[in-house]
């Protein structure tokens, strides 16, 4: 027979509000046998930046895998940057305008999706506080 793979598991996580928590958190999932650690980038539901949580996730671990489950910018960015070498007869500021035509409706189409999905919510007003932003005034706004 051929050779044993291990079975994997990850989880997601995005409940812990600080650093302290974050390091507690993700060296728990590591001692549990988890193999990676995700967290959504969904910036209403959680206090810390994705990429902030993840760095102290990884710095508090040696073994565990980390990861965003969306992050259309920075996919955006890669897609960019792999691209680029197969058009090497548009001039940059072409090829970044082309990349943004064709990005955003990509973004937008992932979104819609999600949204209809119920994996996130549309933001409203009651979304402000939970980040951080008092909403103005009226008269501030005018």
């Amino acid at each position: 027979m051929g050779t044993a793979h291990r079975f994997r598991f990850g989880v997601q996580a995005s409940t812990a509000r600080t650093q302290t928590e974050w390091s507690e958190q993700a060296r728990k999932i590591e001692d549990l046998g988890y193999s990676t650690l995700f967290m959504p980038d969904h910036f209403v539901d959680t206090d810390l930046a994705p990429m902030v949580a993840l760095s102290f996730a990884a710095a508090a671990t040696e073994t565990l895998r980390l990861g965003m489950l969306v992050l259309g910018g920075v996919l955006s960015f890669v897609l960019y940057t792999i691209g680029a070498a197969d058009h090497r007869d548009l001039s940059p500021l072409r090829y970044t305008a082309l990349t943004a035509a064709l990005g955003w409706p990509a973004i937008l189409a992932a979104t819609l999706v999600g949204t209809a999905a119920g994996w996130l919510s549309a933001p409203s007003r009651g979304d402000l506080p939970r980040g951080g932003v008092s909403p103005p005034r009226a008269a501030a706004r005018y």
